[in-house]
């Protein structure tokens, strides 16, 4: 299984590659800001307290981190093997990552594979699959 997050912010770490990590997957963050991404490539390894009657400490590691000028390579591994992808980006950078799924997914189909993806929204607002589904048309 070829995993893509796009976003490395709380929910994303906290949340979603912790329970990937916690699951035994290995994947890769895709993330806007330069300088989280190189702290991840450079640590390789972040930690997330796990609240409850005691206070745990998890470090999550097998991941890597693209950032968005590595774009070339994002579509590439979308249209050629990802077959899961976790989005939690702020609302505003929903549409600049529907433009890369629209980019990755034609090049896919050109390819030859209609193999599915699974792609799963993190948001807290009213129909973010909609505003991803109009950056498609």
């Amino acid at each position: 299984m070829s995993i893509v997050l796009f976003g490395a912010g709380k929910i994303a770490r906290g949340f979603i590659g912790h329970l990937l990590w916690k699951a035994g997957y290995a994947f890769r963050f895709v993330e806007y800001n330069p300088a989280l991404v190189k702290l991840l490539k450079e640590r390789k390894r972040y930690a997330v307290r796990i609240l409850g009657e005691e206070i745990r400490i998890d470090t999550v590691t097998n991941f890597d981190a693209w950032g968005y000028e590595d774009i070339q390579d994002i579509e590439e591994a979308i249209a050629s093997d990802v077959d899961t992808m976790f989005v939690s980006v702020g609302g505003k950078n929903l549409q600049s990552v529907g433009m890369i799924l629209k980019s990755a997914l034609r090049k896919r189909m050109e390819q030859g594979s209609r193999e599915p993806i699974n792609i799963f929204l993190f948001y807290n607002f009213i129909n973010p699959s909609y505003f991803l589904k109009i950056t498609f048309y």
